[in-house]
């Protein structure tokens, strides 16, 4: 057996059963990449969210996840900063923005 789990006929070792690579997908090819994953907030999260933003721009990130949380929607920190980034409701707080 060669060193990365595979032997010259392209066999490998998964899950504790030697199987062929070929016979798995018909090619010995690497598998593609998975796509990006869709939004875990719903249209109705997103809504709340924009709205709370334009009521108070300087809402806390965290305090909207609680807040989220508080209406039955547990969402990482992580899924509301990238809808908020990717929905371009985010700036720096600087003096020439106030």
């Amino acid at each position: 057996m060669s060193p990365g789990g595979g032997d010259a006929a392209g066999w490998r070792l998964i899950s504790g059963e030697v199987v062929s690579a070929q016979a798995e997908t018909g090619s010995c090819a690497p598998k593609k990449p998975p796509g990006p994953k869709p939004y875990v907030l719903k249209e109705k999260q997103r809504d709340y969210i924009r709205m709370r933003l334009r009521d108070e721009p300087h809402a806390m990130l965290r305090a909207i996840q609680l807040e989220l949380a508080e209406r039955g929607t547990k969402v990482s920190y992580g899924a509301v900063w990238n809808f908020v980034h990717a929905d371009g409701l985010s700036f720096k707080k600087n003096s020439h923005r106030r």
